[in-house]
């Protein structure tokens, strides 16, 4: 099973998190293997048959840290990062992300339409208080 983390205001991120969780899982599962093959399994055929055996540990090792590094740092400080900016970005200049953000948290609405003119444009308030789209005519 993987875990990722989906950031509703910041779609890249999202993405990022995915492919670092697919790319740390998938280096620890490789990691662990070579590991145990190159330090206490037989080597004799196989993918590995004319490797040596410390190589192969090595790289399994080297595999290892590099899952570890992507979930650990990448996963969960650098990416969450990288979504914040992004969402607020995405919340100042574009319409469909404004509005997105002002159905969850309708309060924020004048901040919303004081900083993003596209949104302030295509969406108000009706008389009962929904954001709606404005209608061209």
């Amino acid at each position: 099973m993987i875990f990722y983390k989906s950031y509703p205001y910041a779609p890249k991120a999202t993405l990022y998190s995915a492919l670092s969780s697919i790319f740390a899982y998938f280096a620890i599962i490789l990691g662990a293997v070579n590991v145990y093959g190159g330090f206490f399994g037989d080597l004799s055929k196989g993918l590995f048959a004319d490797a040596n055996k410390i190589v192969v540990g090595v790289i399994g090792l080297l595999l290892l840290g590099l899952g570890l590094f992507s979930f650990f740092y990448l996963y969960k400080k650098v990416i969450p990062a990288k979504a914040e900016k992004e969402s607020e970005e995405n919340i100042r200049t574009k319409a469909s992300f404004g509005y997105m953000y002002c159905k969850n948290f309708p309060e924020e609405y004048e901040r919303i339409r004081a900083v993003n003119a596209d949104f302030a444009e295509k969406y108000q308030r009706d008389e009962t208080g929904k954001i709606v789209k404005v209608k061209k005519r």
